[in-house]
């Protein structure tokens, strides 16, 4: 039997690669779009103003969705990570479950259509999603000897993927993985086709961490890893990883938040992707402004995530887009693709999601403003949102 055929119709559309689109029909049929056409004259009856591809979240963690105004900014990243362990230590199975699913539906109702989670607890392993899920198993360990355990343990703790998520693993950082560890990590991603995400060069911590193997991110992995020891100095946690790891192509680095001109040039030369959270950065207080438009104007592919509620107020990636929209004077058609195309890249996943084009998986939301509109708005909300051809929310 022949699947039935969607169809919405919008004033305006926008797609990554022809800006905006006028009087817009979208044909979608077993989960893909079918049909981009458009017409001269308006259409009588809309779904929608504006439709846009569903956002991609290229980093989150859901399992800590209940923790919004928990804790505190503009501390020493050590001192965050510290309050955030002594309260997530109490909380059992249901509560990391119950947090995820609030997260998801946060996520949902505000345009994503694709989230990339990293998580310890592995609830997003264990939920049916409404949306595509990348539910990406953290490892840490400095102990170079426990690599092959840390990822046996890994795989045994997760269940089989349930609707719409797909498993994989992260490593947390060069400053809590072992090199044997991570490399272990990207031959297991590997073998899926799945990119391996690391946080870096997150806090000015880390990178006294690397340049004097000392100061208060030291101390604090001290105490956690008592084995914690690297035989020579390195300007940055990427210098780090690059003279390390051969497979540095498989990376995508999350944060970047301190990084100096080698690194960038390393990071351009390796074709990595870069993923910034902006809310989480001004959470955190850190100085100066994130050299966005340079990384933008060099081809660095950046493409941009909101972090956990631990360190921002929501998981809606509009947020995002207007804060760097006001704070970088910055047009909404230069920062779609950062929630979008961009994603999609960091994903590998450049001809399947991303976009409104035809073949490609019809994520789709619509909004009741127009394009002018859209410019000035400081809260955006749409009106439905669509995966896979079926609409998941209306407003």
């Amino acid at each position: 039997m022949a699947a039935s055929k969607v169809v919405l119709r919008s004033n305006w559309a926008w797609s990554n690669h022809n800006g905006w689109l006028q009087n817009v029909t979208v044909s979608m049929s077993d989960g893909k779009i079918l049909n981009v056409a458009t017409q001269k004259e308006p259409h009588k009856v809309v779904d929608c103003n504006i439709l846009l591809p569903g956002f991609i979240n290229s980093h989150c963690h859901l399992e800590l969705s209940d923790l919004c105004g928990k804790l505190v900014g503009k501390q020493s990243f050590p001192k965050w990570v510290g309050e955030l362990r002594k309260i997530i230590y109490s909380w059992g199975t249901k509560d990391f479950l119950i947090s995820t699913k609030n997260g998801i539906e946060q996520a949902c109702r505000t345009g994503t259509t694709t989230l990339v989670d990293v998580g310890n607890s592995t609830s997003t392993h264990q939920i049916k999603s409404p949306i595509r899920l990348y539910a990406l198993h953290e490892v840490l360990g400095m102990d170079p000897n426990l690599a092959n355990e840390r990822i046996h343990n890994a795989k045994r703790e997760l269940s089989s993927p349930k609707e719409n998520v797909l498993q994989g693993f992260s490593c947390h950082a060069p400053y809590s993985n072992s090199i044997p560890l991570i490399n272990r990590v990207l031959e297991e991603n590997s073998s899926i086709g799945c990119p391996t995400y690391i946080h870096v060069a997150e806090s000015p911590e880390e990178k006294e961490f690397f340049q004097k193997n000392s100061g208060e991110l030291w101390d604090f992995t001290k105490y956690i890893y008592p084995q914690l020891k690297i035989a020579q100095k390195f300007n940055s946690a990427v210098a780090y990883l690059l003279a390390h790891i051969e497979r540095a192509h498989d990376f995508v680095f999350v944060h970047g938040n301190h990084m100096g001109e080698q690194e960038v040039k390393q990071i351009l030369n390796k074709g990595i992707s870069l993923i910034h959270c902006p809310k989480s950065y001004e959470f955190f207080g850190y100085p100066g402004k994130f050299p966005l438009k340079e990384y933008i104007k060099r081809g660095l592919n950046i493409a941009i995530g909101t972090d956990s509620m631990a360190s921002n107020d929501s998981l809606n990636i509009w947020d995002e887009l207007v804060l760097l929209r006001d704070k970088h004077q910055l047009d909404f058609e230069d920062l779609l693709p950062l929630a979008t195309r961009n994603g999609a890249i960091a994903l590998k996943k450049e001809g399947e999601i991303g976009n409104i084009q035809n073949g490609f998986s019809a994520d789709l939301q619509g909004l009741s403003c127009s394009p002018e509109e859209l410019s000035q708005l400081q809260k955006v909300e749409p009106i439905l949102v669509c995966f896979k051809g079926k609409i998941i929310y209306e407003n």
